[in-house]
């Protein structure tokens, strides 16, 4: 458990872990090359957007500054206190890559984020979930259906191999967080159909990949 902090001092830990999270690391390499992710591709400000519009090797680097931005932090915290203010801290850098400050409150869904966590506060269930997955991605050529699995999967299998409960509650809010940007995505239609489309697909038509536009 959190020891008895002061009020301060959880502000202060969670404001800068979201600061942290919102650089979008995806943004600023493509505004280097003159690019707008939000007029791109999928219109979401992500490493695989970037390595879509701008290259693999650009895609690559977004991926490393949004891991490091997790990976570090988590790690630091929870072997100087624990796995509840790593938690703690994973949970602030998650909302700030979703909901940057620096980027008017547009960022990205928080796959490599909640890998980078998963690796520091859940290595077994992200190990086993990618022996998984990964085959299952790579057979049906796309990413989104596996994604949504692992997000869902991330606390319950916390929950059953008996990861401290900070830990659960961390990766269920990891889960509502990416799914919910998910469906709130634009253009706004709330019809079931297409709703369904984005919770899995994260995209209004299944049939239709923004990567085949190239």
């Amino acid at each position: 458990m959190i020891e008895a902090s002061s009020v301060l001092e959880l502000a202060l830990v969670g404001i800068a872990a979201y600061l942290l999270g919102s650089i979008q690391f995806a943004r600023l390499l493509a505004t280097q090359r003159g690019l707008n992710l939000e007029q791109t591709g999928s219109g979401v400000a992500s490493s695989a957007n970037l390595a879509h519009a701008a290259g693999k090797w650009l895609g690559a680097v977004a991926i490393a500054g949004d891991g490091a931005k997790a990976l570090i932090p988590v790690a630091g915290a929870r072997w100087l206190f624990g796995p509840d203010w790593a938690s703690y801290v994973a949970l602030g850098v998650m909302i700030g890559h979703n909901w940057p400050i620096w980027s008017r409150f547009n960022g990205g869904r928080g796959m490599v984020v909640t890998l980078a966590a998963a690796a520091i506060l859940a290595p077994r269930e992200l190990i086993g979930l990618a022996i998984l997955l990964i085959p299952i991605a790579r057979r049906i050529h796309d990413t989104a259906p596996p994604s949504a699995v692992a997000l869902l999967a991330f606390p319950l299998t916390a929950f059953a191999v008996g990861e401290p409960l900070s830990v659960v509650w961390c990766f269920s809010a990891f889960a509502l967080i990416s799914l919910v940007r998910r469906v709130m995505a634009p253009p706004r239609d709330r019809s079931f159909r297409v709703l369904w489309n984005r919770l899995v697909f994260d995209r209004p038509d299944p049939h239709h990949h923004w990567t085949l536009d190239r």
